[in-house]
């Protein structure tokens, strides 16, 4: 029987920041090139380190190093932290986690069955070009992310009562999906991208369809790579080369702080087993 130990938000940090540094010595070892990403990018920047309100973590890896680093991490991997992905349904997302099987983690609106321990994504981006339309790849994206989130949801949570009414409606059509199948479909969808840049071509860009709802557009490459070294809770790590063009491309004036009411952390409730 396990016992539960609720973890304070800077306990939530120092293990993430843990399986960061345990992904970190894994890329150098390989050559598997990687980048801080979003949030965790704009903590480096403006911060050194996380933001103060947030709690977690985001790196991005070419397609290729990806691939590579799904392929040969578990076979590398210690006791304590593991590689998830939908391809061994042992995650329900398109892109993968490294995570602390050491800790526990409860989302408000994710089914408790779907459950892990703290982690950090690891999301894949893929080539595309410069000037590639992509409306209706990412619309159909964005109709598998909705149907996932029917999938995964928690039928007895929702932001509102009409929410919830909705939840206990449409739950016969939920339980009838498969959200192992949807992330694959969704990482098809990411994959075949990469299919219309040469593997010669200079003139292409990057994609991170992490989160299609808020789709930002393709990330230039000369931007991205080669990485520059930023500090990073005390701890020298890859971001982007052009870290000013990206975070702006992202979240527009980034030095400027979010109102108060946005300073919220993600996760509701963690826990060391």
């Amino acid at each position: 029987m396990s016992i539960l130990q609720k973890l304070k938000l800077e306990e939530v940090k120092q293990t993430e920041l843990e399986i960061l540094l345990e992904f970190n010595r894994f890329c150098e070892n390989n050559k598997l090139r990687y980048l801080l990403a979003f949030g965790t990018a704009l903590g480096a920047a403006r911060h050194g380190g996380f933001i103060p309100w947030d709690d977690d973590i985001d790196v991005i890896m070419p397609r290729k190093d990806y691939e590579r680093f799904l392929a040969t991490y578990p076979e590398n991997s210690s006791n304590r932290y593991k590689l998830t992905s939908y391809r061994d349904k042992s995650s329900i997302y398109h892109f993968a986690k490294l995570i602390d099987t050491t800790t526990l983690v409860y989302e408000t609106y994710l089914n408790p069955k779907y459950s892990t321990g703290l982690w950090i994504d690891v999301f894949p981006i893929d080539r595309v070009p410069l000037e590639a339309h992509l409306e209706n790849k990412v619309s159909k994206v964005r109709r598998l992310f909705r149907l996932r989130e029917l999938a995964v949801g928690n039928p007895d949570i929702a932001a509102s009562k009409s929410a919830l009414i909705a939840k206990k409606l449409t739950r016969p059509i939920a339980t009838a999906l498969n959200p192992y199948s949807i992330s694959k479909e969704i990482d098809s969808v990411l994959i075949s991208l990469n299919k219309d840049v040469p593997d010669n071509s200079t003139d292409f860009g990057w994609v991170c369809l992490d989160n299609p709802k808020a789709f930002i557009g393709i990330f230039s490459d000369h931007d991205l790579f080669p990485a520059q070294v930023m500090e990073f809770e005390g701890h020298k790590l890859p971001v982007p080369h052009n870290i000013d063009a990206n975070l702006t491309q992202c979240y527009g004036d980034w030095h400027q702080l979010p109102p108060k009411e946005e300073r919220e952390p993600h996760f509701t409730e963690a826990y060391r087993l």
